[in-house]
């Protein structure tokens, strides 16, 4: 059953938030988290955890979802995205 926990147990989620993961307690449990979302490049876990992309930079927003020129991507596709500087 959802909300309920055993008894002298302490539940480990407080507030108004319950995310039951550590990415979506750093940074979507804040009030601003759609306007914030550069905080992301703070919350990296596990093998990226020193990566940095995003923190500073512009975003890139995928608007083409074809992948069919490998040699010349068009842009709006994320292949196109990836090799730019």
């Amino acid at each position: 059953m959802l909300g309920l926990k055993k008894p002298g147990k302490q539940s480990k989620f407080r507030g108004p938030c319950q995310a039951t993961n550590p990415i979506d307690r750093c940074w979507r449990c804040r009030g601003n988290w759609a306007t914030g979302r550069k905080r992301l490049a703070r919350c990296v876990q596990g093998f990226g955890w020193n990566t940095t992309g995003g923190l500073t930079d512009n975003f890139y927003v995928v608007t083409n979802g074809t992948d069919d020129d490998v040699v010349n991507p068009r842009p709006g596709t994320l292949r196109w995205g990836v090799i730019q500087n």
